[in-house]
């Protein structure tokens, strides 16, 4: 299956660009952010295992299937402390569908950013 892993490919190549995460854990789409402008929460693919951003990602495949997936990203938000004891965890299937639509949306290889709460494609022209 394709999915999102950090990268630190075409770091520098925009202006506060940075890459706190371990190359090759799964990312996803930043949750909530701050307002401040100059933070960069709002540019961050966070790190499943590290719990730590980059503001670039890649489309890889994986042999992962769906279940392995989900418990994934589940178990990141436990830990991460934004799912208690008996809360609705329904929503995250949801939000795992949404990234593997855009990892499907790009070739393998993509480097992606986000611009403007939009995914965009970084990589240099092949």
């Amino acid at each position: 299956m394709r999915i999102l892993v950090a990268t630190s490919e075409t770091q520098g190549e925009r202006d506060g660009d940075y890459c706190w995460t371990v190359e090759g854990e799964l990312v996803r789409l930043p949750g909530l952010t701050c307002p401040d402008p100059g933070c960069g929460c709002t540019r961050g693919w966070a790190g499943l295992a590290s719990s730590r951003s980059t503001t670039t990602c890649k489309v890889v495949e994986r042999d992962l299937d769906s279940s392995e997936l989900l418990t994934t990203f589940t178990d990141a938000f436990a830990r991460g402390g934004w799912l208690v004891a008996g809360d609705d965890t329904s929503w995250i299937a949801d939000f795992v569908g949404y990234h593997r639509r855009v990892a499907e949306t790009f070739p393998v290889d993509t480097v992606l950013g986000i611009d403007n709460d939009n995914v965009i494609n970084r990589s240099h022209a092949r």
